[in-house]
């Protein structure tokens, strides 16, 4: 866990990174992080995401990365990543927001 998540494009050109090595294309990572504005208004002293996940692996396409900071959901849209833009959606979660199963 880290106070920031590297984002690394794996398809270039029609290439995958997954089939095919992607070494010649110079690609720097995308680094997301929670705003200053946000850890003030919640009054975190340290941020610790976890583990980032798409939102759905079912899809043709992923729209958001998701991932936690102590009580907050924090949201990227993928569109807005992809284009440099680091400007998460947060929600709080306290006791009564929790689903009992």
């Amino acid at each position: 866990m880290e106070n920031y998540i590297l984002v690394h494009q794996t398809l270039f050109n029609e290439v995958s990174g997954y089939i095919s090595s992607i070494k010649k294309f110079k690609n720097d990572p995308i680094k997301l992080f929670l705003p200053s504005h946000v850890a003030e208004t919640y009054g975190l002293e340290s941020i610790r995401f976890t583990k980032a996940k798409f939102d759905n692996v079912y899809a043709r396409s992923e729209q958001y990365i998701v991932s936690t900071v102590g009580r907050l959901l924090v949201v990227w849209k993928l569109v807005d990543v992809l284009s440099y833009v680091n400007e998460p959606k947060v929600r709080f979660f306290s006791s009564m927001n929790v689903m009992k199963f």
